[in-house]
């Protein structure tokens, strides 16, 4: 694993919510939507840049 792109994860505010939120339950977008305050055009995309890190799974 790479630990390069690992870091650059945790250089956005709303990844590492996400991933904090994470660490307390599993969550489906609409729940993150609600709780951060974000569109779900945004939580899908750093949901994916998560997933193509191997962070998260689907």
């Amino acid at each position: 694993m790479d630990l390069i792109k690992i870091y650059e994860c945790f250089c956005d505010r709303t990844r590492l919510r996400i991933l904090h939120l994470l660490t307390q339950s599993p969550l489906c977008v609409c729940h993150f939507q609600e709780i951060l305050d974000e569109p779900q055009v945004k939580i899908s995309k750093h949901l994916a840049y998560l997933r193509e890190r191997g962070l998260v799974q689907t």
